[in-house]
């Protein structure tokens, strides 16, 4: 939540550098998918403790996706720019969060985990424990965007639209070593 804050409180200012006004309003809508993508971790991460990693797929690569283009295609067909793409994002997370939810509680019991978080529970011990993988994630996330970034601030939009498709489009080369990664690890643990 404090990270969805901080981009909704610099969003003017990200679209006063890209010269954008429509572009603050985006930001600021997407800014709520921060929590959202959190609860969606948390929720697979569950059932991957129980070594279930179909779930993840499913959530992460075939409903996302697919809430996502059925929110762009909305959007497009609506003609609604932007604003209506970064609500399509809102949409899919939304979509992924429900879907984990529903997983979830196949396997656990959701009442009583709230009733156990909410009396308290080892927080220090595991925030300890987690800070620096959150860190290091962070990091990695905006290394990975970084190039995206630094073309933003010396190309056009168009330019950088481009680059950053294209991009994208070269990730998929990763697909197959990574739907190996997940499974991996932990068998041979």
């Amino acid at each position: 939540v404090p990270l969805a804050l901080g981009l909704m409180a610099a969003a003017p200012f990200i679209a006063r550098f890209y010269a954008d006004p429509q572009l603050a309003e985006a930001v600021c809508i997407m800014a709520w998918c921060v929590p959202l993508f959190a609860l969606v971790n948390i929720l697979v991460e569950a059932t991957r403790a129980l070594r279930i990693m179909r779930f993840g797929v499913y959530v992460y690569s075939i409903t996302g996706p697919a809430l996502l283009l059925l929110g762009g295609l909305a959007a497009a067909a609506l003609d609604t720019g932007l604003v209506g793409l970064a609500w399509a994002q809102v949409f899919s997370s939304a979509g992924m969060v429900l879907l984990a939810a529903v997983y979830v509680a196949r396997y656990y019991q959701i009442g009583q985990v709230a009733r156990a978080l909410a009396g308290g529970g080892p927080w220090r011990p595991m925030v300890r424990f987690c800070f620096p993988v959150m860190l290091t994630d962070s990091v990695q996330a905006l290394l990975r965007t970084l190039d995206v970034l630094m073309l933003g601030a010396y190309l056009a939009a168009d330019q950088v639209g481009i680059y950053s498709a294209a991009r994208r489009l070269c990730s998929v080369l990763l697909k197959v070593p990574q739907s190996f990664d997940p499974v991996f690890g932990p068998i041979v643990s």
